[in-house]
């Protein structure tokens, strides 16, 4: 049997591209040996797949110690190689590497050292997601030497392997153009999984568990039977005893947003949209809910984990909302699922760090057939067609206005966002047809004549 590697070094369940090779590379009949961090879980796809066995890194301490940064990301350098040697050296031939950049400079050195010492037929694959030193600069100043080293390391790891990939064409002009590194494109799409349905009884099981209104009702007519209801839900009873699930009449908006809560998604644009939304609805007089010129109330969701979360949770602890509530969680993947399919509009705060990534979580809400509102940038484009599957905006104001022009008249008289919704049903790709075009021919003999092969 041929095995496979899949290294990332950051959390397993904010990495669903590294776990879609995974998968894709245990359906052609690889064994693949995947390094993360697993604190959380992955997809229930890669938990239950016997072909997939996941190696946990061990995370780095949180020293509570007055150390230079400089030198606290030397730790974490020389903490992360001794994680991944100690892991490699579990690990039996692997006919072919996948890793994930950003970070791979914290792993790829070691990586090379293996393939040309012990692993000599091990093909390197390198999937370039962004610029690391890009990300880096977010945090600290470029005139530093640490970031031109990184930034050097960066691009001469894209000629120490075989093969590249990257997420889309705005960043493969660029490596090409600039660094001579001659990446194929393999864009994100959502996996066939994301699209099972999701019946209206689940969307309740889960609204339970994340909006439960407190009362718990007897039915009138049948006294041993309890229903519930949600904000967004309620049940009934039938008389043969039956019980109905249905969508509240006035139910609120549910909106969602994922984040890794970095620097490269400023949530103030959302924040101050919200504040702005509040005011239309204090200044309507009559609201009747599914009427054309109506607005509903809000309930948004922020998903995700970062450095970040605190500062944006602590300022909108502070506001004192009517019509709008906001919910911190952090969720199992099967969940995140369900919750996608139950929301009603995503909105997506990434502001690429390169002007060259595109955000993964946009796929992941069109494979629920969720309509996204997404912050504008060239390479967006790519990814985002306004007026068919989503819509841009450029500043707070835009937000807002977008927001408010998708929502009037929710949630029956919601035209556009429905018109946009009944777009991305329509028009599906999937991961696995554009994996296997893209990705098998690398995995076989004729690998060294595509046209990905970094250029001499």
């Amino acid at each position: 049997m041929k095995k496979a590697c899949v290294i990332v070094l950051g959390e397993i369940s904010q990495s669903p591209r590294m776990q879609f090779h995974a998968l894709s590379l245990a359906e052609i009949g690889y064994h693949v040996d995947f390094i993360c961090h697993a604190k959380s879980s992955p997809y229930k796809e890669i938990s239950n797949n016997s072909l997939i066995h996941v190696y946990s890194l061990r995370r780095f301490p949180n020293l509570e110690l007055n150390l230079f940064y400089v030198i606290l990301l030397i730790l974490n350098f020389l903490w992360t190689i001794v994680n991944v040697f100690i892991i490699l050296s579990k690990i039996k031939n692997p006919d072919i590497i996948f890793i994930q950049n950003p970070p791979a400079i914290f792993v790829l050195p070691i990586i090379k050292l293996y393939t040309k010492f012990y692993w000599k037929h091990c093909k390197i694959i390198l999937d370039w997601h962004n610029y690391g030193h890009t990300i880096f600069a977010l945090k600290y100043p470029t005139h530093l030497y640490l970031y031109k080293l990184y930034k050097c390391l960066e691009i001469k790891m894209g000629l120490w392997t075989d093969y590249n990939l990257c997420v889309s064409n705005a960043l493969k002009m660029d490596l090409i153009e600039n660094y001579n590194i001659n990446a194929k494109i393999l864009y994100d799409f959502p996996q066939m999984f994301f699209s099972a349905p999701i019946s209206i009884e689940d969307k309740h099981t889960l609204f339970l568990k994340l909006f439960p209104i407190d009362l718990i009702h007897k039915s009138s007519n049948v006294s041993n039977i309890s229903v519930t209801e949600t904000l967004f839900t309620f049940q009934t009873v039938k008389e043969d005893e039956s019980i109905i699930t249905e969508y509240k009449r006035d139910r609120p908006a549910l909106i969602i947003s994922s984040s890794s809560w970095t620097e490269d998604e400023d949530f103030s644009y959302l924040i101050h949209a919200m504040d702005m939304y509040e005011l239309k609805l204090k200044s309507v007089q009559t609201n009747v809910p599914s009427s054309s010129n109506s607005y509903p109330m809000i309930v948004c969701v922020l998903t995700g984990r970062g450095p970040l979360r605190e500062y944006y949770e602590s300022m909108i602890t502070n506001k004192n909302y009517e019509f709008i509530t906001f919910r911190f969680i952090w969720l199992d993947s099967s969940d995140y699922l369900t919750l996608l399919t139950s929301s009603d509009l995503g909105v997506c705060l990434h502001n690429s760090s390169s002007g060259l990534d595109l955000p993964m979580k946009i796929l992941d809400m069109y494979g629920c057939n969720l309509p996204v509102l997404a912050y504008y940038y060239p390479t967006i484009l790519e990814l985002v067609t306004p007026g068919e599957n989503g819509m841009l905006f450029t500043n707070k104001e835009d937000l807002f206005v977008q927001l408010t022009d998708l929502l009037r008249g929710f949630p029956n008289a919601s035209t556009k966002l429905k018109w946009l919704k009944k777009y991305i049903e329509s028009n599906k790709t999937y991961w696995a047809d554009n994996w296997n075009e893209v990705v098998i021919p690398l995995l076989s003999d004729k690998g060294d004549d595509q046209s990905c092969e970094k250029e001499e």
